[in-house]
């Protein structure tokens, strides 16, 4: 291959790349091989729209703006802006469309959104002659408009905004408030210092409990995990239910108490008569009023009690009976031998020994007293009907 040949062999690679780079940079969405559809569109207002702008449709970009024009003689204000958009397909419409201006990010830019209707509507057709209506974007101007408008209609609660942090922040510095003291006063950030650790601790100690509680752990663990305690909580819960159900029905006192009218007012009237005592000893009626509220009987008590304490005191010194039997061992001694004597009667008589032993246990010696006892009785029955007449021979014979 000659000199010649490779130089313009350079040339056209060079004027290919040109070519590629422009249309890379300027024209992304050029079609050199599949058909272009063109629809006009007519606004009131450009806002800022530039050739090259990208056109969506749902979101999805489906063309670029290729030409905008302005006609000052327009019959309506709403033609004043004619449109072209070159699409890379067909875009149905239908008769509810809307096309709009928007605003393409925060910081600016611009594209042309279609919103085709909905199905249910007819469709209509339209051609490169036809000029479709568009509408200008609900919010035209850019964030940095509506940042300044925001901040000219709240100027006064901004600038009183801002006064106040200017007060925050200057008490702060001189250690006013508990911000002020938590960055001034060393012993209170360290107690600050001391409650966050604290409430680390706390944190990590209640997950250990969760932690715990999950694996079954404890009684609450159990509770949650444990399906026979489980099962012991449902009968428990099925024991109070029957218990409640029992009160409902009014079974046993409690619930005769709650459903029997009677048993009620007794035990109304019970309470009342309580509460009529109370009253009385309140008032200082009665033995017992009168010795919670009388100082006489109050004096009368400490009189006993000090006669009381006199007595244990003669007693614990061994003074009269009862003193000697604590103190004094041969009083004990006599008792106690006296104790053991009727002990051994006792036995003798339970063995039948002795007439009274004989009598509490022989039967034979029982029925010989009997019978001596009713001979004795008719003597005494006899010498009483025959008194009246020994006492006349007596008088009779007493006279010579």
């Amino acid at each position: 291959m000659s000199s010649k040949q490779q130089t313009l062999l350079g040339l056209l690679g060079v004027v290919a790349m040109v070519m590629l780079g422009y249309y890379t940079l300027f024209l992304n969405d050029v079609n050199f091989f599949g058909t272009v559809i063109k629809m006009r569109v007519q606004f009131p207002l450009a806002n800022e729209l530039r050739k090259g702008d990208a056109v969506f449709v749902a979101g999805i970009r489906v063309g670029r703006v290729k030409t905008i024009d302005f006609n000052a003689y327009a019959e309506k204000q709403e033609q004043r802006v004619t449109v072209l958009i070159h699409l890379d397909e067909v875009v149905p419409l239908f008769e509810d469309y809307v096309i709009t201006i928007e605003e393409s990010t925060l910081l600016g830019g611009r594209n042309v959104s279609i919103s085709p209707g909905l199905a249910a509507r007819p469709e209509i057709t339209y051609t490169e002659a036809d000029s479709l209506q568009g509408q200008m974007g609900k919010s035209p101007m850019d964030a940095f408009e509506k940042l300044s408008a925001m901040i000219d209609v709240n100027s006064n609660a901004f600038t009183t905004t801002m006064a106040n942090i200017e007060d925050i922040t200057d008490s702060a510095a001189k250690g006013e408030g508990v911000l002020g003291m938590l960055l001034k006063d060393q012993v209170l950030a360290r107690k600050f210092d001391t409650a966050v650790d604290d409430l680390i601790v706390f944190s990590k100690d209640a997950k250990t409990i969760s932690n715990r509680i999950v694996n079954g752990e404890g009684t609450l663990g159990q509770l949650i995990s444990n399906d026979s305690l489980h099962a012991s909580l449902e009968s428990t819960l099925a024991d109070l239910r029957s218990i409640v159900a029992g009160l409902k029905d009014g079974k046993g006192v409690v619930g005769r108490a709650l459903q029997d009218d009677v048993l009620a007012e007794e035990i109304s009237s019970f309470v009342s008569n309580l509460k009529l005592i109370s009253t009385d000893l309140e008032a200082g009626k009665g033995s017992i009023g009168k010795l919670l509220k009388e100082d006489s009987a109050a004096i009368s008590i400490e009189e006993a009690a000090a006669n009381l304490a006199t007595l244990t005191e003669r007693i614990v010194n061994g003074e009269g009976t009862i003193g000697a039997l604590f103190v004094d061992d041969e009083l004990y001694t006599t008792y106690r031998d006296f104790g053991a004597r009727i002990e051994r009667i006792a036995a003798s008589l339970e063995e039948g020994d002795g007439s009274i032993g004989q009598l509490l246990n022989n039967s034979e010696f029982y029925d010989e007293l009997m019978v001596g006892l009713r001979l004795l009785n008719r003597s005494l029955e006899d010498y009483r009907e025959q008194a009246p007449v020994s006492a006349f021979t007596s008088a009779l014979f007493s006279i010579f």
